[in-house]
């Protein structure tokens, strides 16, 4: 609309008496400023040992709001802190008071603003010793001994689940490398929707699962910290998840609607493999199944489990009654690239790709 049509109008407007106008708003709703929204709370300390021999018996928790980037907020109001045991007391400041040993107590902080509601945990264990609790010295955190840095992705099958973990160390030490009895450690990881992990655990080890999520391969960050006897400290280990190190290829017969005579068929009809990763075929058919490569010297033998050889695999009858593993065959892919197979006698095809 012009400025001279948009006069135009309202003197129309005025001459029949209806409504007065006024010039068109022409900046919008306010913009939000990111920066300033509540994202998130979190506390000072996930995972507390404390004692009930002064000064192990108190420790100052703080609950922090947070925008997405990490940045605290400012002109929020005090959150709240409860506790889930009396063996614990905390007060409407945050500060803890260890009364009576007690493993797993929790203090819960909430916070409400801009009419949202979060809160953050921590665990607690409380010891009572007769004398000078460990000084907490390291926190061993990262990959058990000989482990690689490494984690295939877990596969979902037939609707059957196969998950993929990694035991990691997470351990709280004295100066003597000796693991600290009844200390806990907290545990995050850097994308929530990549892996998980337990929050707490008790020193020694701790086991992290990737999730069932075909898009999310590369590197997740696992942290680790833990406050004992008023002494912080964290780590972090980086794992990068890799494609899977196995699949499976099921060969069956089946009646296509509207016809008589069965086919065969295989599921499915490609699949992905992490370097390294197995293949198995199982003959769900009661004829005879061979495998043929258009590379046989990438078809390795599957030393590890099957023993059933290397290159092509020479046809086998299925009994698909009574299923077991004198019905499978496998290979190990031990390079990168992408192997077509086929079937001479059932006519099946499938694609691996090794990435």
């Amino acid at each position: 609309m012009t400025m001279y049509s948009w006069l135009g109008r309202c003197s129309g407007l005025m001459l029949l008496g209806s409504i007065a106008c006024s010039s068109p708003d022409l900046n919008g709703p306010p913009s939000t400023d990111v920066s300033q929204l509540y994202w998130t709370l979190t506390l000072s300390a996930h995972a507390i040992t404390m004692d009930t021999l002064p000064p192990y018996d108190t420790l100052q928790l703080t609950a922090i709001a947070r925008n997405s980037a990490g940045t605290p907020l400012t002109g929020v109001p005090a959150p709240t802190f409860v506790t889930t045991d009396s063996s614990v007391r905390v007060s409407p400041t945050g500060l803890l008071t260890a009364r009576a040993a007690r493993s797993n107590v929790q203090v819960i902080a909430s916070l409400t603003y801009q009419g949202i509601r979060l809160v953050d945990t921590a665990v607690i264990n409380v010891t009572a010793s007769a004398a000078t609790p460990p000084t907490f010295h390291h926190l061993a955190f990262g990959l058990m001994t000989g482990d690689t840095a490494t984690i295939a992705a877990p596969r979902l099958f037939s609707g059957i689940y196969f998950p993929s973990s990694k035991t990691l160390q997470a351990e709280a030490q004295d100066v003597t490398g000796t693991s600290i009895p009844n200390a806990l450690v907290a545990l995050r990881v850097s994308d929530a929707l990549q892996a998980t992990v337990d929050a707490t655990t008790s020193t020694g080890t701790a086991d992290v699962f990737i999730n069932m999520s075909t898009s999310r391969r590369g590197p997740v960050t696992v942290y680790g910290s833990a406050t004992v006897y008023g002494v912080t400290m964290q780590d972090s280990v980086q794992l990068t998840v890799t494609n899977p190190l196995w699949a499976l290829f099921s060969v069956t017969t089946q009646i296509p609607p509207g016809s008589q005579t069965s086919v065969f068929n295989i599921l499915p009809a490609a699949t992905t493999i992490g370097v390294g990763g197995v293949i198995w075929w199982v003959n769900g058919t009661t004829d005879s199944l061979d495998i043929v490569f258009d590379d046989p010297t990438a078809a390795s033998a599957d030393l590890s489990f099957l023993d059933t050889g290397g290159g092509d695999i020479a046809a086998w009858v299925g009994d698909p009654a009574n299923l077991s593993f004198n019905d499978f065959r496998a290979r190990q892919f031990l390079r990168a690239g992408t192997f077509p197979f086929h079937s001479v006698r059932t006519g099946v095809a499938g694609t691996i790709t090794v990435q």
